[in-house]
Order: C-alpha cells, then sequence, then structure tokens
C-alpha cells in the first residue's frame, strides 16, 4: 500500500482535529488536586482511555481506580471544568485541520469521521469548530460492535463510502487508533498529540508528521509521483 492508493481519509477527531484531549486530561488532574486523589493514578487512567469508547473506559477505569470510584459523578464535574475552561466557546481546532481539508475538498479526495466518542457529541462539536462541512460522513463510538483497537469503526466507515480499506488512509493521534487501522489493513498516519510515537507505532503507521497540515504535504508529494509515473508509462507506450 502506497499513499498515492488513497482514495478515502477517514479522521478521528479528539486529540486529532480538535484539542480536546488536553483539556480533559488537565481538568482530571485539577479535579485530582481538589478532590485529594492520587493524581498519577488518574493520569494513568486518562492517558489508557486515550482513543476507546465509553464502555472500554469504564473497564479502564474500574481496573485502574476499582469498582468504588465514582466515575460519572466525577466525569460530570471535570465536564463543568473544561466548558468553564472554554468559556463557553468552541474546542479548539488542532493547527492544520483547515489547511488539510481545504487541500482534499480542492481535490475531490472525500472524508469522514471515525471517533470513538458519541456520535451526537462528535457531530456537536464538529458543527461549532465549522469542521462538520468538510466531512461526507460521521461515524461514534456506538457505531461499532468493538472498540478501537479493534478495526470495527474504520471498518465501517470505509464501506459507508464504499471504499475498500486498502484505499483507506486513516489519521490518528492515539495508539489504539493506530492498531485499529493496522487491524483494518488501511494505511495510517499518525499525528501525535499527548501519546509520543513507540518502537510498536513505528512499526504499524504509514507515517508520521508533526500537524495536519503537513498530511497535506504528504499526498501533495504522492499524488504528484503518481502523476509523473502516469506520464511516464504514457511516453514508455509511445
Amino acid at each position: 500500500m502506497d499513499l498515492k492508493d488513497t482514495k478515502l481519509v477517514i479522521f478521528d477527531m479528539d486529540g486529532l482535529l480538535l484539542d480536546t484531549e488536553r483539556l480533559i486530561v488537565d481538568a482530571w488532574d485539577a479535579l485530582a488536586q481538589q478532590k485529594g486523589l492520587d493524581r498519577g493514578k488518574i493520569r494513568d487512567a486518562c492517558m489508557a482511555s486515550i482513543g476507546i469508547n465509553i464502555q472500554a473506559v469504564y473497564k479502564v477505569v474500574n481496573e485502574k481506580l476499582g469498582p468504588e470510584f465514582p466515575y460519572r459523578e466525577y466525569r460530570t464535574e471535570m465536564e463543568r471544568l473544561v466548558a468553564e475552561k472554554l468559556h463557553g466557546g468552541p474546542m479548539p481546532v488542532k493547527t492544520g485541520a483547515f489547511e488539510l481539508l481545504e487541500h482534499l475538498k480542492r481535490t475531490g479526495m472525500p472524508a469522514v469521521v471515525a471517533s470513538s466518542s458519541p456520535k451526537a457529541v462528535v457531530t456537536a462539536e464538529l458543527r461549532d469548530t465549522g469542521l462538520l462541512p468538510y466531512f461526507a460522513h460521521v461515524s461514534g463510538g456506538e457505531d461499532a460492535a468493538r472498540s478501537k483497537p479493534a478495526p470495527d469503526l474504520f471498518l465501517k466507515a470505509a464501506a459507508s463510502m464504499d471504499v475498500p480499506p486498502e484505499n483507506c488512509l486513516v489519521l490518528e493521534d492515539s495508539y489504539n487508533g493506530i492498531r485499529a487501522a493496522a487491524a483494518a489493513g488501511m494505511m495510517s498516519v499518525m499525528v501525535p498529540d499527548l501519546l509520543p510515537p513507540t518502537e510498536e507505532m513505528r512499526a504499524l503507521y504509514t507515517a508520521l508528521v508533526p500537524d495536519l497540515g503537513a498530511v497535506a504535504e504528504l499526498l501533495r508529494q504522492a499524488f504528484s509521483s503518481k502523476a509523473c509515473a502516469r506520464l511516464a508509462q504514457q511516453n514508455s507506450n509511445q
């Protein structure tokens, strides 16, 4: 598989399109200080929850913080802290997001979102930030039987656009997202947020870039090479 074979770009949302994960982790840390909780354990649970759906999060919390941890109660307080931080405004958009989406729009490359967050939340946040019109389809965590790192969500997103997995390019910031893309037989680009690339990730992703703007450049280069190869083939046939 090569980037020049891309026919569909699949985006994660949290930590990739929107700078949500940093806000959420900071809010959990502030809450831990207020409640006298173990900040190290709280952060560890947050890191382990990146890229998975809410049902999988419950399992992580149970394993790392114990079955008696009042997660739902504290989550409500955490969300209040995030809302206060935003002063009623939308989530911040990550660097290069609009640049990449405009590039895809100009070139006619379809884009979809496949996020582990609830679909209603994903749709609302994309609408609030002005990103929603760029996407042909939006999938949420409830749209797949299994959470990332299982491939279900990405495979369903590809099927929604009738594109084979090998022609899909997944953009992800999380380990579980990169694992899911590999399990789906798709190409992937890691755009790190809170989690740095590891040796495992390097063996799985197609490319590593610092921001979404760099993905646009990768695609420009890939399709420029494809055009050059096509021209060379035409010349050789003459």
